[in-house]
């Protein structure tokens, strides 16, 4: 039997955000600050043959 939790806490200031597409093209926007947060928990069984 398994039991967890998990927890994160995420934040960055404001500034540029830039994706690369598989074409060798980009786009960039404009990232504002980001606070994230998240808490969760599981329980769970596993069985090995």
């Amino acid at each position: 039997m398994e039991l967890g939790a998990t927890y994160q806490n995420w934040t960055t200031d404001t500034g540029n955000d830039e994706t690369f597409f598989h074409d060798n093209t980009s786009g960039s926007t404009q990232l504002n600050r980001i606070k994230w947060e998240s808490a969760g928990g599981y329980i769970g069984l596993r069985y090995f043959f």
